[in-house]
């Protein structure tokens, strides 16, 4: 599921009744149409061997068993309904300490990434970014979710984080992201 609610789909032709697809095709379905999508350079093997992960980003990771990995860069927006909401936030901030954040929709409305039952990378789960005024990126460590729960609209949740160690001192802006979705920011101050 990309963020703006279509779905990356892979597949490919099987040779026989009993043999493997192979030469994976890509398409985005919007819930009414199946649009080709651009193929990465690494999907001409067996479709199986494809794995995809929705990036904090909004873009989506496809690796095929190889050391080749490829980005697909959605062209649509994300859902506002489905943009997690950032109700109760810590403003001052210390590297290496923990914090609480509270918010709505913080393990987005789906788990993203669904392939069987041996190769699931789902992302309903939030991440903290800090990004500093001159444009650094940096993602803390969450843990202690409230729910992981999906869809869960606004109802109240929350989850802990850590600043990193030795993040330089300075006003941060910060957003929490799930399944590539990312709330308007907050400011905050690391001191």
């Amino acid at each position: 599921m990309l963020p703006d609610g279509h779905v990356l789909c892979v597949a490919g032709t099987a040779p026989n009744a009993g043999g493997y697809a192979t030469n994976g095709q890509f398409f985005e379905f919007d819930g009414k149409l199946l649009d080709p999508a651009p193929a990465p350079a690494n999907a001409g093997g067996f479709v199986y061997d494809g794995r995809v992960l929705v990036l904090p980003t909004g873009q989506v990771l496809f690796s095929a068993g190889t050391p080749d990995i490829e980005i697909y860069t959605p062209v649509g927006e994300a859902d506002d309904e489905w943009r997690p909401v950032i109700t109760e936030h810590p403003r001052d901030l210390q590297p290496g300490h923990t914090y609480a954040i509270h918010g709505e929709r913080f393990n987005g409305m789906t788990q993203a990434v669904a392939y069987g039952d041996d190769a699931t990378m789902a992302t309903n789960y939030p991440i903290i970014r800090l990004i500093s005024e001159d444009g650094h990126v940096h993602y803390c460590r969450t843990f202690d979710h409230s729910t992981m729960a999906v869809a869960t609209r606004h109802r109240q949740v929350h989850t802990s984080f850590t600043v990193p160690a030795g993040l330089p001192h300075g006003r941060y802006d910060l957003r929490v992201v799930a399944n590539g979705i990312a709330s308007h920011e907050v400011e905050v101050r690391v001191s």
